[in-house]
């Protein structure tokens, strides 16, 4: 009797010591997770302010106005060196360094014959008076119950300093981030002609990119490096003024200092000009938050198109 009992106890003991395992080791993965969801982020650079200065920048793949595709990892791969300038043709601060000064286009045409990619990025699709825009927990284009841009504790883009939806230093706010997209290309299309830029403007709708990149005043410009990494985030130059030029171009600087493979003395200054509003990301259909293009279309990791079978 005693043997059998004992018999039956045993598998009972390995049935227990067998669930005591796998849950130890669910529990071991699940830490293991974590600890390469933290040091993915950290890769990035990306946090409540969006990238910081060294870290490698968040790839995107973007249309511009006319239709042209652009992915960050492709003019990598080509050792570009790659400068994003937030733009807005209704701002004042946009204009000054466009219209008035047109400090930006000499700065674009002093460096576009030496490996130096220039992109515009327009934000617009944004619908004021809600919650700051991706107001979720695990970043850019993360769907959950109640849509993009509800907000809920530790997501990127609540109003917070550095996020969209942050009140501008000038009471300055956007017009064309609340435009509906047919609007805003309208303007945009009509702006390149006045103004001559010469390079594209990319298509942030719903301003996922810039709630990636943490941008909440424009102009902000982004200057990446040849190894991915941001090397310069901030101003164009040191004015804070609606009209007067500041006497340090820092985008010329870092650019200067970079295509001479010298380190950028002055990485990071403070963004002046027109706030992005708080606001939640207009719902588009068929198209994905990440990537902004339509769902119609694949992508391998590189960005090569193929139509979906």
């Amino acid at each position: 009797m005693k043997k059998l009992v004992t018999m039956a106890v045993i598998p009972a003991l390995m049935g227990a010591g067998v669930i005591a395992f796998a849950q130890d080791r669910q529990g071991e993965l699940d830490r293991q997770g974590q600890m390469d969801r933290q040091g993915q982020m950290g890769q990035t650079g990306m946090g409540e302010k969006g990238v910081q200065v060294g870290t490698q920048a968040p790839n995107f793949i973007l249309q511009d106005i006319d239709g042209d595709t652009h992915n960050l990892r492709e003019y990598l791969q080509d050792d570009k060196i790659v400068v994003l300038e937030w733009f807005d043709p209704l701002s004042p601060f946009s204009r000054k360094y466009h219209e008035q000064t047109e400090l930006l286009r000499q700065t674009y045409e002093r460096f576009e014959d030496r490996d130096v990619v220039w992109l515009a990025v327009a934000t617009f699709g944004i619908r004021d008076g809600q919650a700051g825009v991706g107001g979720q927990q695990g970043g850019l284009g993360q769907q959950q119950q109640g849509g993009l841009g509800q907000q809920q504790q530790g997501g990127l883009g609540q109003q917070q300093q550095g996020g969209i939806g942050q009140t501008g230093q000038t009471g300055e706010t956007s017009r064309l981030a609340t435009m509906t997209r047919e609007q805003a290309i309208e303007i945009l299309e009509r702006s390149k002609d006045d103004l001559d830029i010469e390079y594209p403007i990319l298509l942030d709708d719903s301003g996922n990119l810039a709630r990636l990149y943490g941008v909440s005043e424009i102009p902000h410009v982004f200057i990446i490096n040849k190894n991915g990494e941001v090397a310069y985030s901030g101003a164009v130059d040191n004015s804070r003024g609606v009209a007067d030029i500041g006497d340090v171009n820092y985008v010329s600087q870092a650019l200067n200092q970079l295509t001479n493979d010298q380190p950028v003395s002055v990485p990071r200054s403070e963004p002046f000009g027109t706030s992005l509003p708080a606001g939640a990301p207009r719902q588009h259909q068929g198209m994905d938050p990440q990537r902004q293009m339509p769902h119609d279309q694949q992508r391998d990791r590189f960005g090569g198109e193929h139509d979906r079978d």
